[in-house]
């Protein structure tokens, strides 16, 4: 029996599917003139301010949709020129607002409704993409 080989960016896509993220509702955020003004509950000292784009993709990350499908309104909804470098800059910018506990940790959809804060692990991920 032979295993399919998928290559590693079909992996990391995979994986991406299967993470929606989730805005932390103890944060809040105004949006004036298309940019998104945050005020972190967790660390009171930060201050985000995100421009078009990314409070594009903040606005989307309301547990419903997954990292891939945020991607893929982002290319329809703005003219982008490098579709893969947009998705790296997707995956970096929720990692970042995930970091600053602006969204919760990479979360399953189905966990989110018993717990959100549930983590994706290494070991649950590399189990996903094979």
């Amino acid at each position: 029996m032979t295993r399919s080989r998928m290559s590693s960016g079909d992996a990391f896509r995979k994986l991406l599917e299967s993470e929606y993220p989730l805005r932390r509702p103890e944060n809040s955020f105004r949006i004036f003139d298309g940019r998104a003004d945050i005020r972190n509950h967790f660390i009171p000292d930060r201050h985000e301010q995100l421009n078009e784009t990314a409070t594009f993709i903040l606005e989307c990350c309301n547990g419903e949709h997954s990292v891939m499908d945020i991607w893929r309104r982002l290319l329809g909804e703005f003219e982008v020129e490098d579709a893969d470098e947009a998705l790296c800059s997707t995956v970096r910018l929720i990692r970042y607002l995930q970091r600053v506990y602006v969204l919760y940790p990479c979360t399953v959809r189905h966990e989110q409704a018993r717990d959100p804060s549930v983590r994706l692990d290494d070991a649950q991920a590399s189990a996903r993409v094979r």
